[in-house]
């Protein structure tokens, strides 16, 4: 009679995949809906495991990652069968698109290496700017105008003062 075998893996991911949509900010550690952004491993073998958890990130305008327990600068020690949430935390402000398709890396002292697709959504903010002129100089046209953001908060705003119209000539 063949014997059947089921290799596991010594640590592995606890979930098979992770979507988080989060809003457009600083160091967020929560989803839009308030849940932690948190991977979750474990250890299977029956001994104590040390593991290092990594982003696999192709985007340079994507900051994210662990930190402390966990992260590249800290591992941590496992025992059997204990689970461990890491803490993910992402930096948005300078994002140009609304998914970014990643992996998570999840590797061990012994070198075994687990990997699973991470996705994160960037709400994108809702821009609504009023501008009002306060005043004008009629001599040298300087002009005093208050701008305001009436929409959500943004991160990142750039703004040009410049105009097209110019009534001088050459000097």
């Amino acid at each position: 009679m063949p014997q059947t075998f089921t290799r596991v893996r010594s640590t592995t991911f606890i979930d098979t995949g992770y979507d988080f949509s989060t809003s457009d900010g600083y160091d967020l550690m929560q989803t839009v809906s308030g849940a932690p952004m948190t991977i979750r491993v474990r250890n299977d073998d029956t001994v104590a495991r040390a593991i290092v958890l990594d982003v696999d990130n192709p985007y340079k305008d994507l900051i994210l990652g662990f930190t402390k327990s966990g992260s590249v600068d800290q591992v941590v020690l496992l025992q059997p069968g204990q689970t461990f949430d890491a803490p993910l935390r992402v930096f948005t402000q300078e994002t140009e698109r609304e998914v970014y398709t990643l992996s998570v890396r999840l590797k061990n002292e012994q070198g075994d290496v687990d990997r699973i697709p991470l996705a994160i959504r960037v709400q994108q903010p809702q821009v609504a700017l009023d501008i009002q002129i306060l005043s004008v100089d009629p001599r040298t046209l300087v002009t005093i105008a208050r701008l305001t953001n009436l929409g959500d908060t943004l991160t990142d705003l750039a703004l040009d003062c410049s105009s097209n119209k110019s009534n001088l000539g050459p000097v």
